[in-house]
């Protein structure tokens, strides 16, 4: 594993106070997120975002080797992405990850509206 570069963009539009879960959860969900990018993805690049304007949104996006999401969570070696959806369920919050082989991978956390 060589160097990697870690972007952080925060655009706090709108102050958001987050209870004790919310911040537990997101916190934990960040480091399943970033645990993944290390540990598989063989990436150089981190980049994460959170945005608070009109709801709250986390994402954490790498230029590694990405995979094929349906295959994933078919083979049941997916339980990091599974943990992730469990813990965002547990506060009302939804998941999307966006990944393809050679793509990278992009894991968004955000509120229900």
């Amino acid at each position: 594993m060589g160097l990697i570069t870690i972007k952080f963009d925060i655009d706090e539009q709108q102050h958001k106070t987050f209870n004790d879960n919310e911040k537990i959860v997101l916190y934990r969900i960040f480091q399943e997120s970033i645990s993944n990018s290390l540990k598989h993805a063989d990436a150089d690049v981190i980049s994460v975002s959170l945005k608070t304007a009109h709801q709250v949104e986390m994402e954490v996006r790498d230029n590694g080797k990405g995979f094929d999401f349906g295959e994933a969570t078919t083979k049941n070696n997916s339980l990091g992405l599974l943990n992730i959806e469990q813990r965002a369920a547990i506060i009302g919050y939804t998941v999307k990850v966006v990944s393809a082989p050679g793509k990278g991978t992009a894991i968004t956390v955000s509120e229900k509206q």
